[in-house]
């Protein structure tokens, strides 16, 4: 993977262990700012993974297994099935577990572990690493600063940008088709009217 950009990420230092592939580019320069809310929560999307995230009123980001402590104790916690799980003869299967959490006068459902979703919102927004926030994304925030190698480490986010970023390239070598023979001919330079008309001679 090659990394373009104008800020250094937590997971950069692995193209010098990995090496670099010139076909696979992330390209960081179309960064967009945001400001994170006072409180509430983030969604951070990379490669189709979803990560989220409580923003406390002192500005720490809270992931995964810190958030446990704001579950709903046992007698009143709840959990639900998401979008993510699909039904097969009224069992449920491949599902994910979501749980609501309640910080202060701050309620919401949240997943304790990065999962990989069917929203599909890098691939639309063409964009392998997204943050949302008030359901408005940004592209390309600096990771280590949200606080992200704390439920993701650098060698899983590199990989899957590099898996993500492999099938984007695999998909447009798919899309390039052979052209047929009467392009090529024309690439050629001939004229298909003229070029192969029979020789008939005259008596």
């Amino acid at each position: 993977m090659k990394i373009i950009s104008k800020y250094k990420d937590y997971y950069d230092y692995l193209v010098g262990i990995y090496g670099e592939d010139s076909k696979l580019v992330l390209d960081r320069r179309t960064k967009e700012e945001f400001l994170l809310p006072t409180i509430g929560k983030i969604i951070i999307h990379i490669a189709d993974y979803t990560i989220e995230g409580l923003v406390t009123e002192k500005g720490d980001i809270l992931y995964g297994n810190r958030l446990k402590p704001y579950i709903i104790d046992k007698n009143k916690r709840k959990k639900h099935w998401n979008n993510y799980s699909w039904l097969s003869k009224h069992r449920i299967r491949d599902y994910n577990q979501s749980y609501h959490i309640k910080y202060k006068n701050y309620e919401d459902w949240y997943y304790l572990n990065p999962i990989k979703t069917n929203l599909k919102i890098n691939t639309n927004n063409n964009c392998p690493i997204i943050i949302e926030i008030n359901k408005r994304l940004f592209k390309y925030p600096k990771l280590d600063t949200l606080k992200v190698p704390n439920i993701l480490s650098a060698d899983k986010a590199y990989k899957i940008l590099y898996e993500w970023l492999s099938n984007k390239v695999s998909e447009k070598e798919e899309q390039i088709k052979e052209p047929d023979n009467k392009t090529k001919i024309i690439n050629k330079g001939f004229d298909i009217k003229t070029s192969f008309r029979p020789n008939i001679k005259t008596i």
